[in-house]
């Protein structure tokens, strides 16, 4: 029985966050990641019914802290710096394959 509808908005969503972490020579990074994602269309049901509307702060911002830690602790500060391409490619892989089983897609990242 539905008794209510609820709109799910399947277009491209930004949200930043910022994030502390450490790098692999204990240097205390700070860092502000912004991603645009997006919710599938085939996956809004159930986001809704397992998560509700607020899996932006439920998923999202959950994963980018946790791999923002795990990705600049692979690093010193300095090749934090001069690898930065290569550091926001394997956040936006990380950040992807935590928040794609519930249905989310990751468009874009930077950091």
């Amino acid at each position: 029985l539905i008794t209510n509808i609820v709109q799910i908005d399947n277009r491209v969503t930004k949200t930043e966050a910022e994030s502390n972490a450490a790098s692999k020579d204990l240097q205390s990074i700070k860092t502000k990641v912004a991603i645009n994602y997006r919710v599938n269309y085939e996956s809004s049901a159930s986001i809704y019914q397992n998560v509700g509307q607020n899996f932006n702060n439920v998923i999202v911002n959950p994963a980018i802290h946790e791999c923002v830690k795990a990705i600049a602790a692979k690093y010193n500060a300095e090749q934090l710096i001069t690898n930065r391409t290569v550091v926001s490619g394997e956040m936006e892989q990380e950040i992807s394959q935590k928040i794609k089983p519930y249905g989310l897609t990751v468009e874009d990242l930077n950091i």
